[in-house]
């Protein structure tokens, strides 16, 4: 059975997040709507949920420590590059 379902997550400028969300999941798009940056996931909402990290940083701005997955860039005046955390 496809318990596939498109969810959107809305999501902060600051430079750690969690958000909550099936560990089944592919991560589509990040974009702005409304003013706030929003992710949308193809989930399987009858999978097991988890936390997933999401880092953002400011163009100029380093990160280290943290094996990092690119999500996208939001921003025109300010620019901002999103990463989620590989979950273990």
């Amino acid at each position: 059975m496809n318990n596939k379902i498109i969810f959107k997550y809305q999501l902060n400028i600051q430079d750690f997040q969690v958000i909550y969300l099936p560990s089944d999941f592919k991560i589509l798009k990040l974009d702005i709507q409304d003013g706030n940056p929003c992710l949308w996931c193809e989930v399987d909402n009858s999978s097991d949920m988890v936390n997933l990290n999401i880092h953002m940083r400011p163009t100029g701005f380093s990160f280290t420590g943290i094996e990092h997955n690119y999500i996208g860039t939001i921003g025109e005046l300010y620019v901002w590059h999103f990463y989620w955390e590989n979950l273990k």
